[in-house]
């Protein structure tokens, strides 16, 4: 698969790994503090972009549910790894998902409270069998940092052809943007797994920053018959 459109779709999380080094504009309130930058991040060398720079992904499902989300730490004790494994499926179809948990490294973890941040926004994704339409629109809470309270927003959107090769979903982006909540982190991202059960679906990634890994893992339902 092609990495510049995932790591785009990633690029802007793997600021959180170094949130609590990073620079912030002026505080809103005491203990407050929001990095919002407002410049596109580069998608990387998709195949063709579209001839403004963006990157359209329409038609959009409608009525999408709130991302309900949050952290927890990535622990690979005695009874083994607590982060879920995809299991693989048809992902064909529309999917929308409402809930989203971000595991990260006992490092990261030392860095900001994973029991009171959270992750909200909105996701989908729809696989018509050749086409892959992808737009993420996140906003991470990060409390207890250095800093106080850090609000990252990201917004991606990825468009192009793909293949499923076992449990993972190979993305050949078309066009591919992202407009991230941080400077860029340096993460790398190993693509996207797919497990499904029925309706229900689950969408995972990993990158790797600077304070380890974090696995991105959105949980949601199909809508419509594939």
């Amino acid at each position: 698969m092609k990495r510049g459109g995932i790591v785009a779709f990633l690029g802007a999380l793997s600021a959180l790994v170094i949130a609590c080094g990073g620079e912030s504009d002026e505080p809103t309130d005491a203990g407050t503090r929001i990095d919002a930058p407002t410049e596109m991040i580069d998608a990387g060398t998709p195949d063709a972009g579209e001839p403004d720079g963006g990157c359209d992904v329409s038609p959009e499902p409608t009525e999408l549910p709130d991302i309900a989300g949050g952290f927890a730490v990535a622990d690979d004790g005695d009874g083994g790894s607590n982060v879920p494994v995809a299991t693989g499926g048809d992902p064909t179809g529309t999917w929308v998902f409402d809930d989203a948990t971000f595991y990260v490294s006992s490092t990261a973890a030392g860095m900001f409270d994973i029991e009171t941040s959270t992750v909200t926004g909105s996701a989908w994704a729809a696989f018509d069998g050749t086409e892959a339409r992808l737009d993420f629109e996140f906003v991470t809470t990060l409390e207890g940092t250095l800093a106080g309270t850090l609000v990252r927003p990201s917004s991606t959107q990825i468009r192009g052809s793909y293949v499923v090769e076992g449990t993972s979903i190979g993305i050949t982006p078309t066009c591919a943007q992202s407009s991230a909540g941080g400077a860029g982190g340096g993460g790398s991202a190993r693509g996207l797994a797919f497990s499904m059960d029925g309706d229900d679906g689950r969408l995972i990634t990993t990158i790797t920053g600077t304070a380890g890994e974090i696995t991105i893992v959105l949980d949601g339902t199909r809508r419509g018959t594939p």
